[in-house]
C-alpha cells in the first residue's frame, strides 16, 4: 500500500473531518481513507453505469467496423 500527504488544506476540512471520525469511532487519517476509498469507487462505478447506458441506447442500431471508417479517412487524404 502506498502513502499520501495532503497540504494545505482548509481547517474546516480538517475539524469536519475530525468529527466525522469521531462519530463513527475511527482516526481522521481512516476517516480519510474511507472518503477517498468511496470517491473513487462511485467515480469508476459511474463510468460502467454510463457505458451500459450507452449500450442500452444504441442497442440494435448499426455500427459500422471501426477499421472501415479508418479505411475511409486514409483513402480521402
Amino acid at each position: 500500500m502506498g502513502d499520501i500527504t495532503i497540504r494545505k488544506l482548509d481547517d474546516d476540512v480538517i475539524r469536519g473531518l475530525a468529527i466525522r471520525a469521531a462519530k463513527r469511532g475511527v482516526s481522521r487519517e481512516e476517516e480519510s481513507r474511507r472518503i477517498l476509498t468511496e470517491a473513487v469507487r462511485r467515480s469508476v462505478d459511474d463510468v460502467w453505469e454510463r457505458l451500459a447506458s450507452h449500450r442500452e441506447e444504441t442497442r440494435g442500431t448499426h455500427q459500422t467496423d471501426s477499421a472501415e471508417l479508418l479505411r475511409e479517412i486514409r483513402d480521402s487524404r
